[in-house]
């Protein structure tokens, strides 16, 4: 169906689906380094978890690591969350600079 508009055009000819280059790729490195990211994160929040349940009930954390205290893994796990976040930020930051 054509429209009577002066600028009317078909679909294709405006940039369609089926005429665009759609460049959803990422670069490798850039997700290995976002993916790690999360993880690490998602171990700090078990970190936080697990430490302040031991600072409620007066626990001593055994986790085989250096740390036992609930506190300095509390603490530990806030650092790295921090870090984490802004890593994963300057890696968005990235990948939305590149396009």
């Amino acid at each position: 169906m054509k429209s009577n508009s002066p600028n009317w055009r078909p679909y294709e000819e405006r940039g369609g689906a089926l005429n665009q280059k759609i460049n959803a790729s990422v670069s490798t490195p850039t997700a290995a380094v976002f993916l790690i990211s999360l993880f690490v994160t998602l171990m700090a929040a078990w970190a936080l978890d697990i430490s302040v349940t031991g600072l409620m009930n007066g626990l001593v954390l055994s986790n085989g690591f250096r740390f036992v205290d609930p506190a300095r893994i509390y603490h530990v796990a806030l650092a790295v969350i921090l870090a984490n976040s802004i890593i994963t930020m300057f890696v968005i930051f990235f990948i939305t600079e590149r396009r």
